[in-house]
């Protein structure tokens, strides 16, 4: 299953949608890897010709986008992430590296820096991809808008660590490498509302 063929896959409970619940997912996931903040700067966003081409229609209001969300159904999300909840866990680190090698002291470092890198990248969820911010003031909504943001941020990361060239990783950082996605993503939007195209 392919990353539009996901995020078209999301359904919530409304029972004749006017708009789908795939134009509004997919606007999430635009609102997440642009990193714009807030549902106010992806309305913000709707004069860019770039939602038609994405979206095959106009992007919903702001209002829309967070009241689908409020009805979204979590767990095809969830599924993606192959959450499993768990009430209590056991850690034990296994090796086939022989004591020579890799001592016990050694290997418990390893383990807590794999913690360490979970750890960072939740940190990055809330100082660079604004999943502390809450979008929508109902329990539903906030748990789709944090899980699109992990989405996002997995999909960003596949897409640093395994597309781009070690040259390139090298010569920008992260957050240029997502200005950049964002400036491709919005990049026709006017930055005078005045000047803004006519709808359709």
């Amino acid at each position: 299953m392919g990353w539009e063929d996901f995020l078209d896959s999301i359904r919530d409970s409304r029972l004749q949608p006017q708009i789908s619940t795939a134009t509004v997912i997919r606007s999430v996931a635009v609102m997440f890897l642009s990193r714009l903040g807030s549902l106010h700067a992806l309305e913000q966003s709707r004069p860019s010709r770039f939602w038609p081409r994405w979206l095959g229609r106009q992007m919903p209001s702001a209002d829309t986008v967070g009241r689908v969300c409020a009805l979204a159904e979590a767990e095809a999300l969830r599924a993606l992430h192959h959450q499993v909840e768990t009430l209590t866990s056991q850690w034990m680190w296994a090796t086939t590296l022989p004591k020579t090698r890799a001592s016990t002291r050694t290997i418990l470092q390893i383990g807590h820096g794999r913690w360490s890198i979970e750890n960072q990248r939740f940190n990055e969820l809330v100082n660079q991809w604004h999943t502390d911010h809450v979008y929508k003031h109902e329990p539903r909504a906030m748990l789709i808008f944090c899980l699109m943001a992990m989405v996002c941020l997995n999909v960003f990361m596949a897409f640093y660590r395994r597309n781009l060239k070690p040259a390139l990783r090298k010569a920008a950082t992260m957050p240029c490498i997502a200005r950049r996605v964002a400036a491709e993503l919005l990049g026709d939007m006017p930055t005078d509302p005045a000047r803004a195209p006519p709808e359709n």
